[in-house]
């Protein structure tokens, strides 16, 4: 489903505006942006019943590039997982 798919179906069961309706899925999305951002490794955030995402630090290793036939050195970063809660996963598998 595409955001503004999304916003026309929500514009027409609420009988609020389209625009509106962006700019409250635009402040949501800022908000978890920053919260991401912001968020210690370990930190599990919320997705209001569809589930958490958990944050987690990949560590920093050597790759070898084929493509320039050398090793590369990758840094540690911020990754993150979705775990899906368990009504979502009731809601869709029945």
């Amino acid at each position: 489903m595409y955001k503004k798919h999304l916003i026309k179906t929500i514009a027409a069961k609420t009988g609020i505006t389209q625009k509106q309706v962006k700019d409250v899925l635009d402040t949501l999305e800022e908000e978890y942006k920053t919260a991401l951002r912001e968020a210690d490794v370990g930190t599990q955030i919320n997705l209001l019943g569809l589930g958490n995402i958990k944050v987690y630090e990949s560590t920093a290793r050597t790759v070898y590039s084929p493509i320039a036939k050398r090793e590369i050195q990758c840094n540690a970063t911020k990754r993150f997982r979705l775990k899906p809660s368990k009504k979502l996963i009731k809601d869709i598998n029945s």
